[in-house]
């Protein structure tokens, strides 16, 4: 992971009062699980008041599209999970992101 990363998560974790819990490849990496992230995305769980926070840090995408599951869990769709990176793409044109959008279809049959 590079420096300007762990700069941005230190930087998120200070804006956020110290709310932040790092997910996902980042934690496994950092725990020793996997030796090298070389991913753009850092996955975080914040608390709800943290919200308009971490807004305030760069582009605000939301997610919208996902079926129910058990006590009203939203499970992202495979149309929205795509739609959300297009999206994405759309506003920042990096090549990485149309690449994740076409793996993604890949996977997901579309």
């Amino acid at each position: 992971m590079s420096v300007k990363t762990k700069e941005f998560i230190y930087k998120v974790n200070s804006h956020l009062n110290g709310n932040v819990i790092v997910l996902g490849g980042w934690s496994k990496h950092y725990n020793g699980y996997i030796e090298n992230y070389d991913k753009h995305w850092i996955d975080i769980s914040i608390t709800p008041e943290s919200v308009d926070l971490v807004c305030e840090l760069g582009l605000k995408l939301d997610i919208n599209g996902g079926h129910s599951w058990g006590n009203n869990l939203k499970i992202l769709t495979p149309q929205a999970n795509i739609k959300w990176h297009q999206e994405a793409y759309d506003m920042l044109q990096y090549e990485w992101l149309s690449e994740k959008i076409a793996n993604l279809k890949n996977l997901y049959n579309i």
